[in-house]
């Protein structure tokens, strides 16, 4: 993900004529397009890297020959000079592992992202088509307010749609689409007990579908993405063996050089990656599941805040109290209170801030 962003297949894009209905989903071998490129791409994007790892190893197989190295157990100060005078300019071996070990840090990560983060996201989504609960709501798309960078805003919009169990909430959230318009009485799905997770189900469908095309490539990267770590991982090895032949130089230490590879190629990478993209997964899941506004189309007087309170932080529930009964919420003082509900031991606590005005009350936040 940090040598070549636009070979990732994470999000892949769909390209769909805005006249089509609203409901349609498009196979995906004659619609997906992929945003990030495709396999051939990736390749060539890797061979001058892979140009400069193969100089390093060849610097290291002849360096033993050169002439400092060359002397052996000589230990004639004037013959080191004369040496040394002939030994032309070098990168030392000992700086060459470091470089190794990034690169194996990179696809690594790559690699566990892969076989890791792009599963358990087709995982969720078809949670979504099993046992998600369906309602309707409008699709909001404007390509003049993005609110992300040029590059990828236009692949997001929000979702806008009824709080479970009551019409006097709304819910409006930031969501992927595929359908680059904005669409009213759409099908929104949501997962059980989740009342900010909803997700356009054809946008849903549409994803699942690309997704499955991308199979093969998803399997190429990983097998690439193999075998650069395979590389990156025993070339320091060879490397290694050539430092300790060396002699007569004090930098090229080797063990220095083996505690370098030790601690970082066998143990900070792999730990190292399967932590970033763990936390990478679970801000996706939330922002998935958890995260959203809840509006309602009332005075201030109906969640009993006054005019002073305008802006105040407060906590509230993100299954709000009870069985979905968001008019039981009320102010008092400066904080927010909630009734006892059945999934008040859970922690679904959102914290986030209410602003108040005469037409509109929105709370905004995100549940945990």
């Amino acid at each position: 993900p940090l040598l070549v962003p636009r070979t990732i297949p994470t999000l892949p894009f769909i390209v769909i004529s805005s006249t089509m209905p609203q409901n349609s989903v498009d196979a995906p071998d004659t619609r997906v397009v992929s945003a990030y490129g495709n396999a051939s791409q990736l390749v060539a994007a890797t061979l001058p890297l892979l140009g400069v790892f193969v100089y390093f190893l060849y610097e290291a197989a002849v360096r033993p020959s050169q002439p400092i190295y060359a002397l052996g157990d000589v230990d004639d100060d004037v013959a080191l000079s004369e040496a040394w005078k002939e030994t032309p300019p070098m990168i030392p071996l000992i700086d060459m592992i470091p470089v190794f070990l990034s690169f194996q840090g990179v696809f690594t990560i790559f690699f566990v992202y892969l076989i890791v983060f792009i599963p358990r996201r087709r995982t969720l989504l078809r949670s979504y088509l099993e046992k998600g609960e369906t309602c309707l709501g409008d699709v909001i798309y404007d390509s003049k307010n993005l609110r992300m960078c040029a590059s990828r805003g236009n692949q997001y919009g929000e979702a806008e749609y009824a709080y479970p169990n009551t019409t006097a909430w709304t819910v409006r959230k930031r969501v992927r689409v595929y359908q680059h318009y904005s669409r009213e009485r759409v099908t929104i799905l949501r997962l059980l007990n989740r009342p900010f997770s909803g997700q356009p189900k054809v946008d849903i469908q549409i994803d699942l579908q690309s997704s499955k095309a991308a199979i093969p490539t998803v399997k190429f990267f990983t097998v690439f993405a193999m075998c650069w770590i395979v590389f990156t991982f025993v070339s320091p090895i060879f490397i290694l063996f050539q430092i300790k032949k060396l002699k007569h130089d004090d930098y090229e230490d080797f063990e220095k050089a083996l505690d370098i590879y030790l601690i970082v190629g066998i143990g900070v990478i792999p730990l190292l990656s399967v932590v970033l993209v763990i936390m990478r997964w679970a801000a996706y899941r939330h922002w998935i599941v958890n995260r959203g506004w809840l509006l309602k189309q009332e005075g201030p007087e109906s969640l009993g805040i006054g005019a002073q309170d305008e802006g105040v932080v407060g906590v509230f529930m993100g299954e709000l109290v009870g069985k979905h009964h968001p008019e039981e919420l009320s102010h008092v003082g400066s904080q927010m209170t909630y009734g006892t509900g059945p999934l008040a031991s859970e922690s679904y606590m959102n914290v986030g801030s209410a602003s108040v005005d005469n037409t509109t009350s929105i709370v905004t936040g995100t549940t945990a």
